[in-house]
């Protein structure tokens, strides 16, 4: 898998694009998607969210969380939430695309930032938000996408799977959007 060139593909389709407007609402959220080498192998940053929270909580998800109008963006949210949430500090310029809006069956739009990094440092993870981090390779992860058969088939449902985690949901749609680019 040449990820690069699904990069590559990905920025020239999907350049960042920051909103004129954010009308602030509880259930709008951006996330962070990390795309990395590690070992010579495209990966991808992954976390479990705490068993604790009052939403999505154990799920499989990117770093990110609901938008705070201190953040002024949603590229913003996703940094600062990568940041509180595994210590991941980076910069807008750091960020290279913005996949299509998804929505949750909770009703959370999430708008997902694109990044690739050569390595990642030395991570943390937040103990109250972030039960574990997940750097997952990409060709095993998307090598198990499968239709999600706890849905409708209308309702293009999909789920994948690294080691003993499901990915579902949103993060499961934004993977096999990715995935499409290979």
């Amino acid at each position: 898998m040449n990820l690069a060139l699904i990069m590559s593909r990905l920025c020239s389709e999907h350049p960042v694009a920051l909103e004129e407007e954010i009308v602030s609402h509880p259930q709008l959220a951006a996330v962070l998607v990390t795309l990395f080498h590690k070992s010579g192998k495209p990966h991808v940053l992954l976390i479990r969210r705490s068993g604790n929270l009052r939403s999505h909580a154990g799920e499989i998800s990117f770093p990110g969380g609901v938008y705070e109008e201190k953040d002024e963006t949603l590229l913003n949210t996703a940094l600062r939430e990568a940041h509180e949430e595994v210590g991941l500090a980076l910069q807008a310029e750091d960020v290279v695309g913005r996949l299509p809006t998804v929505f949750t069956l909770t009703e959370f739009k999430v708008v997902p930032f694109l990044t690739f990094q050569v390595s990642l440092p030395r991570l943390k993870r937040s103990v109250r938000e972030v039960d574990e981090i997940i750097e997952a390779p990409l060709t095993p992860l998307f090598s198990t996408f499968q239709p999600d058969v706890g849905f409708k088939p209308e309702q293009d449902m999909w789920e994948c799977w690294y080691r003993k985690h499901r990915v579902w949901g949103a993060t499961a749609r934004i993977l096999r959007y990715i995935a499409s680019f290979i």
